[in-house]
């Protein structure tokens, strides 16, 4: 698990996976085609929420994330370029890489599995219900709430999500790099102190040329 606030300077890094280190939308992108025949462009995603994204009902979206949790779904997705680069570069500089996913813990094997299989360096692996789908999640895996990453210690973060996004740099008051998609665009009802925290990046040479050493 992710260790409480100990130090006054933390070395510990924050890094989400999906559409961070893993292509992500564009597997699902592919699983829509697969089991729905149509596509959705990706500048068009401009919704978080996949139900509105991909025009799924309830029950359709239920079926839909079901199979994206599917081994087989998570083991095929790429990673993303330069992601790897990035965190070995952080490890070497002696930080802690702590990835923290909002997957449900019964992708837990399929998650380490593609972080091996990747080489993916990293110290430790979180699943914290970032979007309040808990109501699901039965194995018995340890997991945090998303308050619970506000008693945490970071000296930065890495997200695509928008609202898990501005939540830690409200909460934690560090830098969130934020990776540009369009569902992350609209930040106007932000408050300019969070604005400020929020470090738009385009991909990861960008990320670690911006925070070599945070």
């Amino acid at each position: 698990m992710i260790q409480e606030k100990s130090s006054p300077r933390s070395r510990a890094i924050y890094i989400d996976i999906d559409d961070v280190l893993s292509h992500t939308i564009a597997a699902l992108d592919d699983l829509l085609h697969q089991h729905h025949d149509r596509r959705v462009p990706y500048e068009s995603i401009k919704h978080f929420d996949l139900g509105i994204s991909f025009d799924l009902k309830a029950d359709e979206l239920r079926t839909f994330l079901a199979l994206a949790h599917e081994p087989q779904t998570i083991k095929a997705i790429s990673p993303v370029e330069g992601a790897v680069a990035g965190l070995e570069h952080w490890s070497k500089a002696g930080y802690e890489v702590r990835l923290v996913t909002g997957r449900p813990p019964t992708t837990e094997a399929a998650t380490r599995h593609w972080l091996e299989t990747h080489g993916v360096p990293h110290a430790s692996l979180a699943f914290v219900d970032k979007y309040g789908r808990a109501g699901g999640w039965t194995e018995d895996i340890p997991t945090l709430a998303l308050s619970d990453i506000a008693k945490l210690d970071f000296c930065l973060a890495v997200e695509d999500s928008l609202e898990v996004a501005a939540f830690i740099a409200e909460n934690l008051d560090i830098d969130v790099a934020l990776v540009d998609h369009p569902w992350n665009r609209a930040t106007e009802h932000l408050s300019s102190h969070v604005r400020d925290r929020l470090i738009r990046c385009h991909s990861w040479p960008e990320i670690i040329e911006r925070f070599p050493q945070p």
